[in-house]
């Protein structure tokens, strides 16, 4: 046994000892040389090039370096050692950059620890410089990243550069093939290159004049449909490639893409065409949808000839946004708005026409076998005929077929038996009895079908005249629910005391992040803005200060016009949670840890204070928060307890050299906007271009408003009260056929007054005459207006710009309610006349004095109001200082009056006015206390006025009423100045 534990314990050593050896090798590895020579394409050496080994990934904590620079000699030497506990690549790259092509040699899938040596032998390239400027531009989505690529002719990149890598491993020898650098703009390449050298993102080198293109490649979130895409565009052809020399080629980035993005707008148009024929073969009159389009199209042209032109971003892009709004949000809600409404008129409108055939079966036969044969006749008809006028019907059948079939099953059930216990509750008197009101209604109303009947030609004369009128309601009306701009008032006042506009979007109800290049970069080239920038809402994220943990950041810029006031903030300062008061001091240095699943960093801060508790009550013009922490609009608030606030330039530089800063997990959600010189058509145009996600709320002087999209009544009144005149001549129309059937129908009246009717069941009969033209005629308008809009529709749809498409379920019944009102307005007073023509009356004339009558008529004049008086009379300069004199003379003469008396006169110095116009005034009180329960005084101004381009003075006089008082006092006034006036026409010349 002993043999056998000794031999178990020397393996144990042998193993310890082993690992031991293996751990002390790796934690002191023995270094790799490195060396080479670096040439140029002629075979010269060159001296002075820079050999990056830059490290790709360590494998080592004990590794600090980023890269090992080797720089060759004069005959293009360089020789060095590196760490083998790294994987590398490397970049070459000429003493003066743009003289040649910086080559690399991809070394990050060679195992280091197993190489000896490496030897590297190339020969550069000379380079052309390609200048790279602006940045990608896309709307309806964020760009994110963008790369040049540079092309042989053939279309492949050109990478293969002349030269050798050998690499002598342990176990065999590499040959790794350079390649030239030819992914630029913000490529990794580039990227690295930058920061270990002096190399310019914004460059790119190509071969010098040999023939090339260019590929420009960049990535872009695009919120169409949720996803990444590439756009690429190449510059140069097989047939036409490109061949660069000493005057370089300029790549401008945003005027590439800016046509990329006029080619993505077309297709948006081609979208909403599409969308808009989809519909109107569902039977919608989309004549808003389609001029809305044209409109698109003649921005994109007149976008496109711009971009031809050679204009910029300013130009292009607010049209190009206001294509991408209309295209892709304005038309296809206001189309999925009017579908939503023809699809609830889809489910109630057959009761209506349930309900309108049941008229139309009653009026037209007696029999009740008959009634309900023509009501199941004419309701099927009417069916077939909605089917075809109405988009709701084929729109539900599309969907839903069982719904449909439950609606119109339910409506003419419904109907049917309504009417039928409607005749068994509601007889026709037979023998003469007390008539109770049921059977005064059932027997006015069969009398009035009965009357009409006879006198057919009349009858289809009143019909058609309010079956016009419902027409023009149903099809030229503008009282309709719309998807339109609404402005509404903000519930606070000007928060920053001067023009401001803050722009926020709201997206199903949840506050959503703004575009950072349209919304902010973009904007900021012309307006002063104050972005709010914070935590992704919608993203886990955990803030670690010293232990504790904080689940919201946001940077406030010092200047902010709604923050400013509350929060000041230099860079590099923080506010925290009180609840961090008794764990830090003001003044103290802390570092946070910001952790996502997007991205990692740390910030040294400074600790200036605290967060109160009355920056949580601070609101923009729109009444939210400037910064929220619950991404819910109704109940955005900002829980000061639970966030961190520092400077807004102390987050920027978090995201400096990012390809797209805002893409992770910090975000913009606001911003505001100083600067404009017009803040409501700043931000009517915001709207225009930001479409119904966003809101745009601006302030001028105290008052703000608050812009959006949303959903809208327009009603006849807003468009005048022109279109009550066709209701009245309607109305003229059949109060003018009810008078002649009145005095026609004198004899049947009498028998009714006979037979017991009182005035009231006499009128009634005349009345359900009038009801049974309205009913008929609502109906018919109705039906007649859908028809138009299916006939406008497949004749000139762009013409018919005033008729707008009823597709509420009430537009039916309303129809009706307003033949109804209207027939019965015209029918009121014929009624009326019929009710007492055989009835006793007693007519009585109250006689009113004449004293009785002033005094009305002063009661009715009384007014606080003052008035002008102007008077003929013209006075020269060298009358106007015997003129005055002589006016106040005789207004003095009027003071010791008892009923009434003039007071207080008082002259004024003239007084010259700017533009050379010259005033002298008197002013004086006129008290009366005849026939008035209190004295009434008025104040009154006479003025004597020399105008700058008149020779003579012209006399006015305004009479103000301390209190309530009569007009007719201050005419009184006005009447002793005349008079006063017409002596002195009588006695100048005396007293000149």
């Amino acid at each position: 046994m002993k043999p056998i534990k000794a031999l178990v314990i020397a393996v144990i050593i042998v193993i310890m000892w082993s690992l031991f050896a293996s751990v002390q090798v790796y934690a002191q590895p023995q270094a790799v040389s490195v060396s080479g020579h670096i040439y140029s394409e002629d075979g010269e050496p060159l001296q002075g090039v820079s050999v990056y080994f830059y490290i790709y990934a360590k494998l080592s904590f004990e590794i600090i370096e980023r890269y090992y620079r080797f720089i060759t000699d004069a005959s293009g030497a360089f020789s060095g050692q590196i760490d083998p506990r790294a994987r590398y690549i490397v970049y070459i790259v000429a003493p003066s950059i743009d003289e040649y092509i910086p080559v690399k040699i991809d070394l990050s899938e060679v195992d280091t620890l197993k190489v000896n040596s490496m030897k590297i032998e190339v020969k550069m390239k000379r380079a052309a410089t390609v200048r790279i400027a602006g940045s990608p531009i896309f709307i309806g989505g964020v760009p994110l990243r963008f790369t040049l690529t540079v092309l042989n002719r053939e279309g492949q990149p050109y990478s293969e550069a002349e030269g050798t890598v050998e690499v002598e491993t342990i176990e065999q020898k590499l040959a790794i093939k350079p390649e030239y650098l030819h992914e630029y703009g913000q490529s990794n390449d580039a990227y690295i290159l930058s920061k270990i050298s002096g190399f310019s993102m914004e460059k790119a080198y190509v071969p010098y004049k040999e023939a090339v293109r260019l590929k420009l490649l960049y990535t872009v979130f695009d919120e169409r449909d949720r996803l990444l895409k590439k756009i690429e565009t190449t510059l140069g052809s097989y047939e036409a490639p490109l061949e660069i020399g000493d005057e370089g080629y300029l790549v401008d980035v945003t005027h590439i893409s800016l046509k990329a993005v006029i080619e993505t707008e077309r297709r948006d148009i081609d979208y909403a065409r599409s969308l808009i024929a989809e519909y109107e073969a569902l039977g919608f009159y989309l004549v808003e949808e389609n001029r809305m389009l044209h409109e698109a199209e003649k921005l994109v042209n007149d976008a496109q000839r711009l971009w031809s032109e050679g204009k910029g971003v300013d130009e292009v892009v607010p049209l190009l946004e206001k294509v991408y709004t209309l295209t892709r949000d304005i038309i296809p809600r206001k189309i999925y708005f009017v579908r939503d409404i023809a699809w609830e008129g889809g489910i109630v409108l057959p009761v209506f026409l349930a309900l309108f055939s049941a008229i139309m079966a009653y009026y037209f036969f007696e029999d009740n076998r008959k009634k309900m044969m023509a009501f199941f006749g004419i309701y099927i008809l009417m069916v077939l005929l909605f089917a075809q006028l109405y988009p709701g019907f084929p729109l539900l059948w599309k969907l839903n077929k069982e719904i449909f079939l439950a609606a119109t099953s339910a409506s003419f059930l419904g109907i049917f038996a309504f009417f039928y216990l409607f005749e068994r509750y509601f007889e026709e008197i037979e023998v003469p009895a007390k008539i109770t009101s049921m059977a005064a209604i059932s027997t006015a109303f069969m009398l009035a079908k009965r009357f009409s009947k006879l006198k057919k030609f009349r009858t289809s004369i009143t019909v058609f005249s309010i079956t016009i009128l419902i027409w023009a309601v149903v099809t030229l009306a503008s009282f309709s629910t719309v998807y339109v701009k609404v402005t509404s008032d903000s519930p606070i006042s000007n928060p920053a005391g001067r023009p401001i506009i803050t722009i926020r979007k709201v997206t199903n109800g949840t506050v959503s992040p703004l575009n950072p290049l349209t919304d902010y970069q973009i904007l900021s080239r012309h307006y002063i803005l104050y972005p709010r920038i914070q935590d992704d809402l919608s993203k886990s994220v955990e803030i670690i200060v010293k232990g504790k943990v904080v689940h919201h950041i946001a940077g406030v810029d010092p200047k902010d016009p709604v923050l400013s006031r509350y929060v000041k903030l230099n860079y590099g300062e923080a506010l925290l949670p009180r609840s961090f008061a008794g764990l830090i001091r003001p003044g103290e240095n802390i570092t946070i840890k910001f952790e996502s699943a997007e991205m990692k960093f740390k910030l040294n801060l400074k600790v200036v204070g605290f967060i109160g508790e009355e920056i949580a009550a601070v609101k923009d013009p729109d009444g939210l928060p400037p910064i929220v922490t619950k991404s819910s609009a109704k109940e955005a608030q900002l829980n000061v307890s639970d966030i961190i606030l520092v400077s807004r330039v102390t987050l920027e530089d978090v995201l400096k050299g990012m390809a797209s800063p805002f893409s992770k997990s910090l975000k913009i959600y606001t911003v505001a906007i100083l600067g404009m010189e017009n803040a409501q058509t700043l931000a009517n145009d915001l709207l225009e271009r930001r479409g119904g996600d966003y809101i745009i709320s601006f302030c001028e002087g105290e008052s703000c408003k608050i812009l959006k999209y949303g959903v809208k009544v327009q009603g006849i009144v807003e468009q005048g009260f022109a279109f009550l005149v066709p209701i009245f001549i309607v109305a003229f129309n059949v109060l003018a056929t009810m008078i002649s059937i009145v005095k026609e129908r004198r004899r049947e009246i009498f028998i009714f007054v006979t037979a017991g009717f009182n005035p009231l069941h006499v009128a009634l009969v005349f009345l359900a005459e009038a009801v049974i033209y309205g009913l008929i005629s609502g109906g018919l308008g109705y039906v007649l207006g859908m028809a138009t809009f299916k006939l406008a529709q497949l004749t000139a749809i762009s013409e018919n710009v005033l008729l707008r498409e009823k597709l509420e379920w009430y537009w039916g019944f309303l129809a009706i309610v307003i033949s109804v009102i209207v027939s019965i307005l015209g029918a009121f007073k014929p009624a009326m006349d019929a009710a007492f023509m055989f009835s006793p009356t007693e007519e009585k004339r109250i006689k009113v004095e004449a004293h009785v009558r002033e005094k009305r008529r002063e009661r009715i004049s009384t007014t606080m109001a003052s008035k002008i008086y102007t008077f003929s009379q013209r006075i020269s300069e060298v009358e106007v200082e015997i003129f005055q004199p002589f006016v106040v003379g005789r207004l003095s003469d009027l003071k010791y009056g008892i009923v009434e008396k003039v007071e207080n006169i008082e002259e004024h110095e003239e007084e010259e006015r700017p533009d050379g116009t010259r005033i002298r005034r008197v002013t004086f009180d006129y008290t009366v206390s005849h026939e008035v329960e209190k004295p009434v005084t008025l104040e009154a101004e006479l003025r004597i006025i020399k105008d700058a381009y008149s020779e003579n003075y012209r006399v006015e006089l305004e009479v103000r009423p301390k209190e309530e008082a009569p007009i007719t006092l201050m005419e009184h006034v006005a009447r002793i100045i005349r008079d006063i006036l017409k002596d002195w026409e009588k006695e100048k010349d005396r007293l000149l």
